[in-house]
């Protein structure tokens, strides 16, 4: 495998989404953009290590679009959190336990499936694979680790960083994955 490839395009998102969230949890620009902070951060992120695949004309449209993505996952899913335990009548427990399931299980299937529709990523048993051990990761940290937003102290290692640290290292390697096993392959 290609280092650079590995190195970039892989490995250095997730390392600067995980400093950016550690940097920022609890300061001013916390304060100020709050929840809108995940799905920016993230959008910004994985638009910027993907800017050369040419998906649109203009780059930074393109760009643009990430970053929306990004956000309509993220508001879409929250919406549906927060409105389906009232739908459903669920007690509070009830509604805590399947927060947990829209936020860690259902949320990165939803923002991964977005992007590999973005990107024009063919959807394959391996890509399926991809998908469902970085949701389940995802959630089976949550679980264990669960906190809600207000309770989140400046901590790097906590549910919604993590979640943006596994769902962008699981992108990258499908948008990559060809490159990066091609570049093998021309070594052998």
């Amino acid at each position: 495998m290609n280092f650079k490839i590995v190195f970039f395009r892989l490995l250095t998102p997730i390392v600067i989404l995980g400093i950016l969230y550690d940097l920022f949890l609890g300061t001013w620009v916390w304060d100020c953009i709050g929840y809108n902070y995940l799905p920016l951060s993230f959008g910004v992120t994985i638009g910027v290590f993907n800017f050369r695949i040419e998906r649109l004309k203009n780059k930074w449209l393109q760009l643009i679009f990430v970053i929306l993505i990004s956000f309509i996952s993220f508001y879409l899913n929250f919406l549906v959190s927060l409105g389906m335990p009232k739908l459903l009548g669920l007690n509070e427990v009830d509604s805590t336990s399947l927060f947990k399931v829209f936020v860690f299980l259902v949320s990165p299937t939803i923002v991964l499936c977005a992007y590999l529709w973005f990107y024009k990523i063919k959807f394959t048993k391996t890509i399926l694979g991809m998908i469902t051990v970085s949701s389940s990761l995802v959630y089976v940290f949550a679980f264990f680790n669960f906190k809600s937003y207000a309770a989140i102290t400046n901590q790097l290692l906590n549910p919604y960083s993590f979640w943006q640290v596994i769902v962008a290292f699981s992108l990258q390697l499908m948008v990559y994955k060809q490159e990066m096993f091609k570049s093998s392959k021309a070594k052998v």
